[in-house]
């Protein structure tokens, strides 16, 4: 059992050697790694996120009837028919539209600099600012509920906030 600690304590002794050999390659590793963040934190563009809520209400159950499983289920489909109509392209072709989000677009992504390369295919700003739109909100159901929640980030806080309620 002692010949096993002293093991231990040689292996231990000898990391600590080769920590204290090395500490001027560790610190400006870690100063390095530290710096960096530091920059690229600095230099990140600031993204707002607004969030708004829509209350549905599904068709009434006829008085006097108790509701059954289908009707459960034809609220749930509501709901989901009222989350697809609000993200449909009508709806998001006039946030671009109206907010001249086509004028503001960022540079392209990477995906779409590949397809113009390899497939040739030129997108039009309009088709460009609407992808980034849908990239940028979400539309999702509360479960247990009939809230519908619009989640948009932008640049700004008052874009964000205004394509959220203009979706909505």
């Amino acid at each position: 059992m002692e010949y096993d600690d002293n093991k231990k304590d040689d292996v231990l002794s000898s990391f600590f050697e080769v920590l204290i050999a090395r500490k001027v390659l560790i610190i400006i590793g870690m100063l390095s790694v530290i710096l960096t963040t530091v920059v690229g934190v600095f230099f990140m563009p600031s993204v707002y996120k607004a969030t708004t809520k829509i209350i549905i209400n599904p068709p009434p159950i006829p008085k006097g009837d108790l509701p059954y499983l289908s009707d459960l289920r034809n609220s749930m489909t509501f709901l989901s028919n009222q989350r697809e109509l609000i993200r449909s392209k009508k709806i998001y072709e006039k946030v671009v539209t109206d907010f001249r989000l086509f004028e503001t677009v960022g540079p392209p992504s990477i995906y779409k600099k590949a397809k113009k390369i390899f497939l040739r295919v030129d997108s039009l700003p309009y088709e460009d600012a609407l992808d980034y739109l849908y990239s940028t909100t979400s539309v999702d159901i509360i479960r247990g509920t009939n809230i519908i929640q619009v989640t948009a980030f932008a640049n700004s806080s008052v874009q964000s906030a205004e394509i959220a309620n203009a979706i909505a």
